[in-house]
C-alpha cells in the first residue's frame, strides 16, 4: 500500500498536467517543467483555456474532497506575453504567487454548509480518511483496497498507462483520464504511455520515458549479494523474524528489516535524501549573456527535462546496473563486482525532478551517495551546481514519517553551512572532504580495529575527548585544546601495540585538519563496519 500510495502522488500531477493538455488538443512537449508533484505548463490564453482549467480544477477538487482530501490539488494561471517570457525568472515569482494565494483556498468549492458534511462510518484501518467497505474491524476502504492490489503488481510493471476509456484493472481514477500499470506490452488503446525504464522501439504509441515505478529490491537481488541459495536464505530470513507472511518467490520485495539485515557491519537502515542546489538560481538567471535574455521555452524545457533524466533515470540505472559506470567513475574490477552486489539492494522511495529519496543497508547507502555525488558532478560540469543532502542510520522498524523528518532536518542543515555538503553523523562535511575522509581515515581505523591494532575502547576515548572539547558550543580556545594532551596520554595505549598506527593517529593533534574537525564521521563510520 505504501508504494501504491507513492505512486499514486506521483501519477496525480501528471494525470492533471495530462489531462490540460489533452483537453486543448496539445501534447506534452508543452509541459516546460513537470517533477515532484508540479509541472508547468504553456497553454493559450483563449476563452475555452480558461474555461476549461476552471472546469478542471472543480473537477479535482471534487475528487480530492471524494477521497478524503488527503491529496489537495492546486491550480493557478497567468496570462502574458510572449516578450515577458524572456525573464522567466520574473514570470515565476507571479505564478507562484498566484499559486500560494489559490493554496490559501483549498476545495473552494464547498460551501460551509452541512450537506457537505458526511455521515459518520467505520474509518478504513489504513487511511483512516476514507470509510471502509464494511462495518468490520479492520476493514479498507475500496481506495486501500486498491493500493493493496496494485503496490503487489509493482515489481512485474513495465510502466504506466494513461485511458480515457475501458483502463484494465486495477486502475486510479483521476477526473478526466484512467491510469494503470502494464507489463509486457503496452495496451494498444492507451492515450499516453510512460515507460519505466529507457527503451526506445516504436511500437505506434506516444511515450514518455518516466521511471515513476522506480526500483524495488527483491529476493533475487539479496540472493545475488548474499550468494544464499534460496533455501538458505528462506532459513536464514526465518531464523532471524525478518519475515512473517506468505510469498517465497524471488520476486517477492525485501522487508526493511531484511534490508537492514544485509548491511555490512551493524545490521541498521540507512536513508539518504539528496537535492540539488541552485536549481532555481539556474532557471532564472542561467540563460542570460552579455545582459541578453537566452530563455526561450524550449531552452527551459530541454535544462528541466535534462534534470528529470538523471534523478529518474540515471539515479536508478546506477541502482540497477552500477557496472554500466565502472570506467566513468573509475572503479577497479573488485570495486565494480562488490557495488553491483549490494547497489540492487537500495530502494528507491522517490526519485524526480531534483532530489530523491533512497533506502537500503546503510553501508551501501552510504557508499552510494559518494558515486552519485560524482556522476551529478560529472553530468552538469559546473562548479556551482551540487548536492546538498542527508544520511541517517534508522533501525528497521522506524516508521517512514519519522526516517523522512530526520532527513529532511538534516539536509536543511547541510544547506544552511554552505551547500555541497553531506549531513551524516551530526556533521555538514563537504563532498570531497568526506571522500578523503573515508580512504584515509576510515578505511584505515577499521582494518586496525579488524586487526586489533586500536581497540573500541580506544575509540570512545577519542569520541568522548572530541565531545567534551570540541564538539560542545560555547567554549573558549584555551579549554578547546586541552583534547590534545589527553589525547596525547591516551595514544600510548595505540604505541604499545602498532608503533605505526600511533603515529598515523597522532596527526589528531592538528585541531586545523578535517581528520579531526570531522572526527565523529569517520569513527563512527568504521565503528558501524566493524560492529557484529
Amino acid at each position: 500500500r505504501l508504494r501504491a500510495r507513492s505512486l499514486e502522488v506521483s501519477l496525480a500531477a501528471e494525470a492533471m498536467a495530462l489531462g490540460i493538455l489533452q483537453g486543448l488538443g496539445l501534447t506534452p512537449l508543452n509541459r516546460i517543467m513537470g517533477a515532484g508533484g508540479k509541472f508547468y505548463l504553456l497553454l493559450p490564453n483563449t476563452p475555452g483555456a480558461l474555461k476549461l482549467l476552471e472546469s478542471l480544477r472543480r473537477e479535482w477538487e471534487a475528487w480530492a474532497w471524494e477521497m478524503g482530501a488527503s491529496l489537495l490539488p492546486h491550480l493557478a494561471w497567468l496570462p502574458f506575453s510572449g516578450r515577458e517570457f524572456a525573464s522567466f525568472h520574473v514570470l515565476l515569482q507571479r505564478l507562484h504567487q498566484k499559486l500560494a494565494e489559490v493554496k490559501l483556498r483549498p476545495l473552494g468549492f464547498l460551501e460551509a454548509t452541512r450537506d457537505s458534511l458526511r455521515p459518520a462510518l467505520r474509518p478504513c484501518a489504513a487511511c483512516g480518511l476514507r470509510p471502509a467497505r464494511e462495518d468490520e474491524p479492520g476493514a479498507l476502504c475500496p481506495g486501500c483496497e486498491r493500493e493493496r492490489e496494485i503496490g503487489g503488481r509493482l515489481p512485474q510493471a513495465y510502466g504506466v498507462a494513461f485511458f480515457r476509456d475501458d483502463p484494465p484493472r486495477p486502475f486510479y481514477r483521476f477526473p478526466a483520464l484512467a491510469v494503470g500499470l502494464w507489463s509486457g506490452s503496452p495496451p494498444p488503446h492507451a492515450l499516453h504511455v510512460q515507460r519505466g525504464w529507457p527503451v526506445f522501439g516504436p511500437d505506434g504509441l506516444p511515450f514518455e520515458v518516466k521511471p515513476l515505478l522506480g526500483h524495488l529490491p527483491t529476493m533475487a537481488h539479496a540472493l545475488r549479494a548474499t550468494g544464499k541459495s534460496l533455501e538458505e536464505y528462506q532459513a536464514w530470513v526465518a531464523e532471524e523474524g525478518l519475515w512473517e507472511e506468505e510469498g517465497t518467490g524471488e520476486d517477492r520485495p525485501l522487508t526493511f528489516s531484511e534490508l537492514a539485515a544485509l548491511s555490512q557491519g551493524a545490521p541498521y537502515l540507512g536513508g539518504l535524501l539528496l537535492d540539488a542546489d541552485r536549481m532555481g538560481e539556474a532557471f532564472a538567471t542561467g540563460f542570460q549573456r552579455n545582459g541578453h535574455s537566452l530563455a526561450t521555452p524550449s531552452r527551459i524545457a530541454s535544462l528541466s527535462r535534462s534534470l528529470e533524466w538523471f534523478f529518474a533515470v540515471e539515479v536508478l540505472e546506477l541502482i540497477r546496473n552500477p557496472v554500466t559506470y565502472k570506467n566513468r567513475l573509475g572503479w577497479n574490477d573488485v570495486e565494480a563486482r562488490e557495488k553491483a552486489a549490494h547497489y540492487p539492494l537500495i530502494y528507491s522511495v522517490y526519485s524526480g525532478g531534483d532530489d530523491l529519496f533512497l533506502l537500503g543497508p546503510w553501508d551501501a547507502v552510504l557508499e552510494f551517495a559518494l558515486d552519485l555525488e560524482r556522476l551529478y558532478r560529472l553530468y552538469v560540469r559546473h562548479e556551482a551546481l551540487t548536492l546538498s543532502g542527508s544520511f541517517q542510520v534508522f533501525g528497521g522498524k522506524t516508521p517512514v514519517p519519522s526516517m523522512a523528518r530526520l532527513l529532511q532536518e538534516g539536509e536543511a542543515e547541510a544547506k544552511r553551512q554552505g551547500r555541497g555538503r553531506l549531513f551524516l553523523f551530526g556533521q555538514a562535511v563537504p563532498w570531497e572532504t568526506l571522500r578523503k575522509l573515508r580512504r584515509d581515515w576510515m578505511e584505515e581505523l577499521r582494518r586496525d580495529l579488524e586487526a586489533e591494532r586500536v581497540s573500541k575502547a580506544q575509540v570512545y576515548r577519542w569520541l568522548g575527548l572530541w565531545q567534551r572539547h570540541w564538539g560542545r558550543k560555547g567554549l573558549g580556545e584555551a579549554e578547546r585544546m586541552r583534547y590534545k594532551p589527553l589525547l596525547a596520554y591516551a595514544l600510548r595505549r595505540v604505541r604499545e601495540k602498532d608503533d605505526g598506527a600511533w603515529k598515523r593517529y597522532l596527526d589528531l593533534l592538528d585541531h586545523t585538519q578535517p581528520p579531526w574537525q570531522f572526527l565523529p564521521v569517520w569513527v563512527q563510520w568504521a565503528l558501524y563496519r566493524e560492529r557484529r
